[in-house]
């Protein structure tokens, strides 16, 4: 048994378009919650036109959205590579030997006169003329961020002035460039950059206080930003005015701002130079020093969270401190030197409030332990001492990376005893934490074998009495160690470790060959068998950790469970503001947690039986790395039938690799060198294929594909498909056997079509949509037809804890409450897990029709078999 899926429907629901671009409406879909759900039955999910998003699984209603969306699928053993995939691949090879030229690349250029597009091999001129375009365009987006802050200060700066109540969570402003056009519509040619925050801001305090209206308390609230941010225009050359709810950003007349090269100030310039000795590296504004070859600025900004602090306060703990990066969490971060009690102060010209300090910038001078004497002494620099820190920072890396590489596996171990019933559910357990054994602990333990362990068993019991206030701490914990040790059996096998439990620690000994990751060591998260095991495996395989470094460049391809990583969110940050243009605003780590860490798969744990791949079923993040750098993550769901690709995200500056088409490659390899250990891992899922949307077509491009019809889920050759698509945009494609001999299209003709739309698209995505705030959920309307023949009787409902079968019908029940009997009528629900009393508490006969209604249109867009397996949720 592989646990139970749960979900909770949300019905019909309406959204704008991510693929048309249409207005708010024009998406219709069906969605479910899933609280949890079972490989098998996401499998049969898939395999009925659904998908997810993040734990959101939804369905396009086909006839009635805007894009119509069909599931593509290919069986990986009959892929036939294009010209151009192959192509793409030895582009890899060629990069990753030196042989590939990167720093000429070729750029289509449009011509002026005609419009058309030429191709030249190289364009130092284009080149230039984009890197500077590149920088403008960095430096506005700077700028920007630079005024979002300090309407952020001034907000803040309001609320501590009573001005604005506190206690309310307001949102944060973002400054957006006003177009030519909107400034001609405005009839403001000095117009450069306006926020809407004051309207945002009056909505939430709307909501918080219930009172004002939008618009005047929308005008009232720039207003006093406006006031607040007085001290801004006297050193921005930018002046501020409010102007119906919006603060806009005026020029001064002398120039466009940042259409040049522009210093951002954060103080006023004559505060700045009012005393006449501050030297040039004052801090009171952001300073630029580029007389030599490279430029120093020193900027001072109020203290707030920034994500590019927190990575240089985690490398700096790591490296300088030598702490773990377990524990250097961004909470404690926050704590220890963002948060502050001090009251906001404006500066002022009155004598009372200073301007800011000065700070000396010098060459840093290391100092190094003389290992003779033991005495420091200070260098300028030595490549003798640097070269033998960098190989002592690269092997404790290497022992943080792999000691981190244990604890997730304790975790995954943790989590299949919970799905097991091993552990009870619904209790946050602490995540584990494994530690290097010191040489002196080594000898008092008379262990001389033991290199790593973890007292994890014990903070569970902790935890587990706190919530049971049953059992003792050192029996309980030696039970749970062992539970998780032989959780654990897959470990020993392909690391070199054995493990063991020992008075209630995890225990991880050598096995007497050589020290553990004292030299170079590669980290492969599955058993080496499984990689070797058919004797047929390219050294490609994605089933560990591969390192190709034949050239002069390695790449490595990485495998695990889905889990929050800093450096993935950080690409991923990249990815979306440099490739599909979204504001750093929008691009907030709970946002990427909810759409590509979080899942409601349940795990499945690898076994030996034939059934599950050696990485076992469930999400996982496959990321590709060149030279330790993350330049890709493909976000992949493993099921019984199939490797599904839900999302990659890639490296802009990587571009040229084409990482779209290469990672899908690797993927349908991976489909095929598993299908050894697990025969039913046949297909390769890429998502939606809408032939409505030129951007999506080339999906077709991986052959040989087949569509889903949407109708009577039959798997359709695309080929056969694809006449009927061209005539209208939804179509019923098990029909296809109406057509006439000879309306199917050239096989060659569609490829070569395909091949022609791939290069003209620079990069692929092959993407799902994610699931943003503005869907508007809809009633279910009250259809009878179209139910598969299915019977509502047998639909499992879960209620309070319990699952039962809906029933129609209604009996007289006799059920004694305290002392006294009471006879009523149940109508719907019956069985005796569920007291009769909550159940006609919970399914009144006036909303009866309302469930069933709902309970008709889910059993319709899930199916019968799957209605009788998932629980339908009613809280």
């Amino acid at each position: 048994m592989r646990g139970r899926s749960v979900v909770v429907d949300y019905g019909r629901y309406e959204s704008s378009c991510g693929y048309c671009k249409s207005g708010a409406g024009t998406r219709i879909s069906h969605g479910l919650w899933a609280q949890s759900i079972t490989v098998d039955d996401y499998q049969d999910l898939l395999d009925r036109g659904w998908r997810r998003s993040g734990c959101f699984l939804y369905k396009p209603e086909m006839e009635t959205t805007c894009c119509p969306s069909f599931t593509i699928r290919l069986k990986a053993s009959d892929f036939v590579p294009s010209k151009e995939q192959n192509r793409v691949y030895r582009r890899m090879q060629r990069f990753l030997d030196g042989t590939l030229d990167v720093k000429k690349p070729v750029q289509p250029i449009e011509d002026s006169t005609t419009g058309s597009c030429v191709h030249p091999v190289s364009s130092s001129a284009a080149d230039e003329s984009l890197s500077h375009k590149n920088k403008q365009e960095k430096k506005t987006e700077e700028f920007m961020q630079h005024l979002s802050n300090q309407i952020d200060s001034a907000v803040h700066a309001c609320i501590e002035g009573g001005e604005f109540p506190s206690g309310t969570q307001l949102p944060k402003a973002l400054v957006k460039k006003v177009s030519h056009s909107k400034k001609k519509l405005l009839d403001e040619e000095d117009l450069v950059y306006t926020s809407n925050i004051a309207f945002q801001t009056a909505a939430t305090l709307k909501c918080a206080q219930s009172a004002g209206k939008d618009v005047q308390q929308s005008e009232f609230i720039a207003q006093k930003v406006v006031n607040s941010l007085n001290q801004l225009a006297k050193f921005s050359g930018l002046s501020i005015g409010a102007r119906k709810g919006h603060i806009n950003f005026y020029s001064s007349g002398k120039d466009e701002y940042l259409d040049g090269d522009t210093q951002i100030a954060t103080l006023p310039e004559e505060s700045a130079t009012g005393s006449g000795s501050k030297s040039s590296s004052s801090i009171s504004k952001c300073s630029i020093n580029s007389q030599g070859t490279k430029k120093l600025e020193i900027r001072l900004k109020r203290s707030s969270f920034d994500l590019e602090e927190y990575a240089l306060y985690k490398r700096y703990q790591i490296k300088v401190h030598n702490d773990t990066p377990d524990h250097v969490t961004e909470s404690s971060y926050r704590r220890f030197l963002v948060e502050t009690p001090l009251i906001f102060v404006q500066p002022s010209n009155d004598g009372l409030v200073p301007p800011y300090g000065t700070l000396d910038v010098k060459k840093p001078v290391r100092p190094i332990e003389d290992p003779a004497t033991g005495s420091c002494i200070r260098q300028v620099s030595s490549s003798a001492a640097d070269e033998s820190l960098s190989h002592k920072n690269e092997g404790e890396k290497n022992t943080e990376e792999f000691m981190q590489h244990l604890s997730n596996q304790i975790d995954s171990a943790v989590h299949a005893c919970i799905e097991g019933g091993e552990f009870p559910s619904g209790i946050q357990l602490p995540k584990a934490l494994v530690k290097k054994v010191s040489h002196s602990k080594k000898k008092p333990l008379v262990k001389e074998d033991l290199v790593y362990t973890s007292n994890i068993a014990f903070q569970i019991a902790a935890t587990l009495n706190r919530a049971q206030s049953a059992g003792k701490d050192v029996q309980q914990s030696q039970c749970i160690a062992e539970k998780v040790v032989n959780s654990l059996n897959q470990l020993a096998k392909f690391s070199g470790l054995s493990v063991r439990a020992c008075n209630g620690h995890i225990n991880f000994y050598s096995s007497g060959k050589d020290e553990y990751l004292d030299g170079d060591i590669q980290i492969v998260n599955l058993p080496e068998e499984s990689a070797t095991g058919s004797g047929s495996k390219s050294s490609s395989s994605i089933s560990k950790c591969f390192i190709s470094s034949q050239g002069t460049k390695k790449l490595e391809i990485c495998l695990k469970r889905s889990s929050f990583d800093r450096e993935e969110y950080e690409l991923y940050k990249k990815y979306q503001i440099k490739v599909h243009n979204d504001t750093p605003a929008h691009v907030t780590e709970s946002s990427y947690r909810r759409f590509l860490v979080d899942t409601p798969l349940l795990s499945v744990q690898p076994s030996n039986d034939g059934l599950v791949p050696p990485c076992g079923f469930g999400s996982f993040h496959q990321q590709y790395l060149i030279d330790g750098q993350l330049v890709a993550v493909g976000v992949i769901d493993i099921l019984p039938r199939c490797l599904s690709s839900k999302y990659l995200i890639w490296d802009p500056d990587y571009a040229f690799l084409s990482l779209g088409k290469y990672s899908a490659i690797q993927e349908i390899g991976w489909v095929k060198e598993n299908q050894v250990s697990c025969p039913s891992l046949q297909y390769y899922y890429l998502g939606y294929y809408i032939h409505s949307c030129s951007k999506m077509r080339y999906k077709a491009a991986y052959r040989p594909s087949e569509l889903l019809c949407p109708l009577r889920y039959e798997w359709v050759p695309f080929d056969v498909a694809r006449p009927l698509l061209d005539k209208k945009k939804y179509a019923v494609l098990s029909d296809y056997a109406s057509l006439q001999n000879g309306e199917f299209s050239n096989s060659g003709v569609a490829e070569s079509a395909l091949e022609l739309q791939q290069d003209e698209i620079d990069q692929e995505d092959r993407n799902d949509v994610r699931m943003d705030d503005d869907e508007e959920m809809l009633e279910p309307g009250f259809e009878s037809s179209g139910i598969e023949g299915g019977d509502m009787t047998k639909i499992l409902i879960g209620l309070r804890g319990s699952q039962v079968r809906y029933k129609v019908r209604k009996y007289k029940k006799n059920v004694t409450i305290g002392k006294g009997k009471v006879h009523f009528f149940v109508s719907s629900v019956s069985l005796s897990k569920i007291g009769t009393a909550e159940i006609q508490q919970a399914v009144s006969p006036s909303k009866r029709i309302y469930l069933e209604a709902q309970l008709q249109r889910y059993q319709k867009v899930v199916g019968v078999e799957l209605s009788e397996r998932m629980v339908y949720s009613l809280g």
